[in-house]
């Protein structure tokens, strides 16, 4: 794994809005109003923050034994989208509080947040996705580095990039 910088600068939020709003666009109708009531609160309630918007991908959340690594320090975490590729295989996005460890085994204290994305619940032709949001921010300390996991309570990182999610994270 490359050592992993500290976590990328916070940008204008009408950047990292207008950057979600293209991921969202094959989301759910639910998805989408849901992080816009996001948005909404993080306007009027937190006095619209400078953010950070940070893509996830298959490829990057399958790499042996670390995931992918979003960066090193303190970071607060409001939302998180994910969308399973292919419904073949249950899987996890799993998100650590931790940037520095490359290899996630023994790690499971550093888990903050667990996204299921089990097969058996999807309908034909509906989407399998995943929404995580937190208006007040999910305090990080030591980084973040996201998975794929195979299992909800252990570490086995998926293997097929094709069982993975893609989407994305908004932090500051």
């Amino acid at each position: 794994m490359a050592d992993l910088s500290a976590i990328a600068a916070v940008e204008n939020p009408n950047k990292v809005w207008s950057r979600a709003n293209v991921a969202l666009a094959t989301a759910s109708p639910a998805a989408q109003k849901a992080f816009k009531e996001l948005k909404l609160w993080l306007a009027t309630q937190k006095g619209n923050p400078n953010l950070r918007f940070t893509a996830l991908s298959g490829a990057s959340l399958v790499t042996a034994n670390d995931g992918q690594g979003v960066g090193l320090g303190a970071a607060t975490i409001y939302g998180v989208y994910a969308q399973k590729r292919v419904d073949a295989t249950a899987s996890y996005l799993k998100v650590f509080d931790n940037g520095t460890d490359d290899n996630l085994s023994g790690l499971t204290a550093a888990v903050v947040l667990s996204l299921p994305f089990k097969v058996t619940s999807v309908a034909a032709g509906e989407k399998t996705e995943g929404v995580y949001l937190n208006p007040r921010g999910l305090a990080m300390a030591n980084g973040i580095r996201a998975a794929s996991v195979t299992t909800s309570d252990g570490l086995t990182i998926s293997t097929a990039e094709a069982d993975a999610m893609d989407g994305f994270m908004i932090s500051a």
